[in-house]
């Protein structure tokens, strides 16, 4: 029975392999059948051929040609050669103005732009500038809040010593322990107040209070007291609801802990109603900007004073000099800027001084007035008159008695400490100045104020170069409205004239943006109605667009050199009016039914050519697929194109005449290059 089952076995295995060999057999027939399977595609050939580009746009019939010159800006009306009921004939000169005065206005907008744009330029500088400032006092704060740090320990060392040396005297055993640190950034001691606390398992109080010395807020611990110190979290600029603070300020107010950060209002110089460049404030009149200034600079100083009156009452004569040098210094300081560093860079300077044991008036004035007229000449700080400022704080300065004071900060018992945390305001102080001055709102601010006076120039230009030339008749036709008068004013409201020839039919169409620099007047049109077609001309073009909302912000800019109204003088809309002409108009031609209007812009003739459908048109460019019969293969080839029409594309590079492409290419091909068979006549 063994033996009859092992032959089975064998039988069973052998007949096993057969079956995997033959669906082997099969399936590599299959792949390779396959693997060898072309796509099948016609060619077209790259030949020249001609193009003829048009535009192509549906408007409406009206009855007549009308041209209404509008003067869209004041002019004195030098001479009019017409008025209602004339009858005139294409190229008649019907009116000329004085634009002298409206010479001034564009030459005052052209002005006010090149300030605009200066302005400008100068944000972006002083971005950089502040931006690498930025960078200079953030490693300079953290290099001192280690310092501080290092301070403060030392302090904590001093009591503790103390405290244990007490302890000493009644016990005969003494057992030194590790004195554990708690606050800062992150609850271990790196911040500015750190604490010597118990090892406790903190439960920080919901409650954030702002800090003088950090620039942020903190949370208490309700067992031991350790802070943990967070930055503030500035909402959107808002402005206050109340008070002159409204006039003056905007604010950020931190969403955690309600901190408010003022913010003096950022007018644009000029004549009338400004607004805020960053909130949109409305300036009032007897808007007092030197006591904005002042105010505002006090309140970015308030850490450096807070910090100097930890010095105890000698210290009161240095915080009363700082504030009044920010009074009397505000009348010929150029900003706020300038301002606050300067009050920092005396700060600074003096305390260096006294802690080098320097307690002579003359010498503290010297070495101020040295540190500030550097400060000046490196750009740091500017003054309307800077060496009135110099000699302003050098008095100031020499007025104090420094030796009095002197004594009495030495003989403080935390000079070091206060003189660090002195020093640490005094560089947040500088950081807040720098991150409003690296903020990109103020350099958006500007580029938009350029852009529009820009407009404003180039709008205000356009009107006055058309009065310039005079008004000419552009067809032949009656003048049906007249209300301007020899010697009178225009405004950019005014009518003007109204020429109109009403044995003509016309169609007016609106042309985009991308149309209307392609048509111009002259050129043939092919007027299309449900009863036929007809030819026609393009007989003007409106010189602005319409259909869109006003530009407010040249009204703004237009303040500013002193002149209203300007608003007026553009939209930003639908696009441009154009009318053609039909040519010999029958009955057929129905008043106030639609028309499609071809314009013709331009032939091209023996140019080289791909049919439209050829083409692949993707985001990033323009592709066809190039055969190459060596190969056998077709590559998607970026392309270059020109003039187009409704069945055709020049070909500007990317294609030679001769060459073949695939001539209706699939959507799913999941190459860019693959093996093709080409269809012939006998293949189709």
């Amino acid at each position: 029975m063994a033996t009859v089952k092992k032959s089975n076995t064998k039988k069973i295995v052998w007949a096993v392999i057969a079956v995997i060999l033959v669906v082997a057999i099969v399936i590599t027939s299959v792949v390779f059948a396959k693997s060898g399977k072309k796509t099948e595609v016609t060619l077209n050939t790259v030949s020249t051929n001609s193009i003829t580009q048009t535009v192509s746009s549906t408007g409406q019939i009206s009855s007549g040609l009308k041209k209404e010159y509008k003067p869209g800006t004041v002019a004195t009306v030098k001479k009019v050669y017409v008025e209602v009921g004339d009858k005139v004939k294409k190229g008649d000169q019907l009116a000329v103005f004085d634009t002298s005065s409206l010479d001034s206005q564009v030459a005052s907008l052209n002005s006010a732009y090149a300030n605009s744009n200066a302005s400008y330029q100068e944000a972006v500088q002083h971005q950089a500038e502040a931006a690498k400032s930025l960078a200079s006092i953030n490693k300079s704060i953290a290099k001192t809040e280690k310092k501080l740090k290092k301070l403060e320990k030392a302090e904590q060392k001093k009591r503790s010593t103390t405290t244990t040396t007490k302890k000493a005297t009644t016990t005969t055993t003494t057992t030194t322990t590790t004195t554990k640190y708690w606050g800062g950034g992150n609850g271990n001691g790196n911040g500015n107040n750190a604490t010597p606390a118990p090892p406790c398992e903190h439960d920080f109080s919901d409650k954030k209070y702002a800090d003088a010395n950090y620039s942020g807020h903190y949370k208490v611990c309700k067992k031991c007291g350790a802070k943990v110190f967070e930055e503030h979290h500035y909402g959107s600029v808002q402005k206050f609801t109340s008070g002159k603070d409204k006039e003056n300020y905007h604010y950020y107010k931190c969403d955690d802990c309600g901190y408010i950060k003022k913010e003096v209002h950022d007018f644009p110089s000029g004549v009338g109603t400004v607004t805020c460049k960053i909130c949109g404030e409305a300036k009032a009149s007897g808007f007092n900007e030197t006591s904005a200034m002042i105010e505002l600079a006090l309140d970015q100083l308030q850490p450096v004073f807070d910090s100097l009156k930890q010095l105890g009452e000698a210290s009161k004569q240095i915080v009363d000099l700082l504030q009044s040098l920010v009074k009397d210094l505000s009348n010929i300081a150029k900003d706020v800027d300038s301002l606050t560093r300067t009050i920092t860079i005396v700060a600074d300077t003096i305390m260096y001084q006294i802690s080098s044991g320097n307690w002579s008036a003359e010498k503290i004035a010297d070495a101020v007035g040295k540190a500030v007229t550097a400060a000046i000449k490196q750009g740091m700080i500017e003054f309307i008159d800077s060496g009135a400022a110099v000699k302003m704080i050098e008095t100031a300065v020499k007025s104090v008695n420094w030796k009095a004071i002197g004594k009495g900060i030495a003989e403080s018992d935390n000079f070091g400490l206060a003189s660090a945390q002195i020093q640490l305001a005094a560089l947040y102080a500088q950081k807040e100045v720098y991150t409003i001055t690296a903020s990109a709102s103020t350099v958006n601010a500007q580029k938009q104020a350029a852009a529009a006076a820009k407009n404003a120039y180039e709008v205000t230009k356009a009107a006055r170069d058309d009065l310039a030339k005079g008004w000419k008749a552009e067809f032949s036709g009656v003048i049906t409205t007249c209300d301007i008068e020899e010697g009178g004013q225009t405004t950019a409201l005014s009518t003007g004239l109204t020429l109109e020839n009403m044995k003509k039919r016309v169609v007016t169409i609106s042309l985009g943006e991308y149309d209307v620099h392609k048509v111009k007047e002259g050129m043939s049109a092919t007027v299309k109605t449900a009863y036929g077609k007809y030819d026609g001309v393009v007989a003007s073009i409106a010189p602005t667009a319409t259909g869109g909302s006003q530009g407010s912000m040249l009204d703004s800019v237009g303040s500013m050199a002193g002149i209203s109204g300007l608003s007026s003088l553009t939209n930003s809309g639908a696009g441009v009016e154009c009318k053609v002409v039909v040519d010999h108009p029958d009955e057929n031609i129905i008043v106030g039914f639609d028309a499609d209007v071809e314009i013709v812009t331009g032939t091209y003739t023996d140019v080289p050519c791909v049919p439209i459908e050829s083409i692949v048109l993707e985001k990033e460019g323009t592709y066809v697929y190039l055969y190459n019969p060596e190969e056998e293969t077709v590559t998607k080839t970026k392309i270059e194109t020109g003039a187009t029409s409704d069945t055709s594309y020049e070909i500007k590079s990317g294609l030679s005449i001769g060459d073949q492409i695939v001539a209706t290419p699939q959507t799913d091909y999941e190459e860019d290059s693959f093996k093709v068979k080409v269809k012939t006549d006998k293949t189709k």
